[in-house]
């Protein structure tokens, strides 16, 4: 027991074999979902790397909080907190995962769920061992609350707040985001292109009919008529349809290319 104390810094508050016996499991499941909660993180969103690290992340916290429970009882007096915190974190990792799980819409749930239950984690830890760690021993008590949901919480804002601008429709943060172009200029492009092909699908289609005239409706630049025509662009140099497929024009009308050689910064 003399040899743990001086390899950790810490005193263990029990010799009892079922306290330390639950503390080693305690502590092994606690590194691991400290290190499988930022690999999961860190991954590319919805890539296997994340999935597998987001349930082993899950299973960790359901570790963590069952021998915290059972540690908190054996040391109820000193160690009710802990318990508390730890049902923080199950209920805020089972909420962010159910979300996932469910296919619930947005990100949300599962970003703020996940991402609070890793700040309440590393709360616990600080709380109860942040007295006897060097340089953070130096730090008052209020701070050990504090300073990991300081730091937590403008990450996980900024994750939310990313994650909705992607889902939005946004041209440029939908282009990076699956990695078709880096490039503003030509997701500008891109967008332009869905605009024109979409007020194209909206003119009459007799073989008498032509682009609108003076005293006509001016181009209609809101949503896209055709959802999945939106999103597929076709590559440079193929001919724009309008109306049906792609290269199949209409007498009378003019095809997006034509259009768009005349918007400003698009060469001729």
């Amino acid at each position: 027991m003399v040899t743990a104390a001086r390899i950790f810094g810490d005193q263990v508050g029990s010799t009892a074999p079922v306290f330390l016996a639950f503390l080693a499991v305690h502590v092994l499941a606690g590194l691991t979902a400290v290190t499988t909660g930022a690999i999961a993180a860190l991954a590319r969103k919805g890539s296997p790397r994340h999935i597998r690290a987001g349930r082993w992340y899950y299973r960790a916290i359901t570790i963590v909080f069952a021998t915290a429970t059972v540690l908190a009882a054996l040391r109820w007096r000193q160690d009710y907190h802990l318990f508390i915190i730890g049902a923080v974190a199950f209920t805020a990792a089972t909420i962010g995962y159910q979300h996932r799980r469910h296919h619930r819409p947005g990100d949300t749930g599962h970003i703020a769920g996940m991402g609070i239950a890793y700040v309440a984690m590393l709360t616990a830890f600080y709380v109860d061992n942040g007295p006897h760690l060097p340089l953070w021993d130096h730090l008052p008590v209020f701070m050990f609350w504090l300073l990991p949901s300081a730091i937590g919480a403008p990450i996980i804002t900024r994750a939310i707040i990313h994650a909705r601008a992607e889902r939005s429709g946004s041209p440029y943060i939908r282009q990076v985001s699956k990695g078709r172009s880096r490039s503003p200029f030509r997701c500008r492009n891109r967008y332009w292109i869905r605009k024109a092909e979409s007020t194209f699908r909206s003119w009459p289609t007799s073989a008498t009919a032509g682009p609108p005239g003076p005293g006509s409706p001016s181009f209609n630049y809101g949503p896209a008529r055709d959802p999945e025509r939106d999103h597929a662009v076709e590559p440079p140099g193929t001919p724009q349809g309008v109306g049906g497929q792609p290269g199949e024009h209409r007498h009378g009308q003019v095809g997006a290319p034509q259009v768009l050689g005349s918007l400003p910064g698009r060469r001729r």
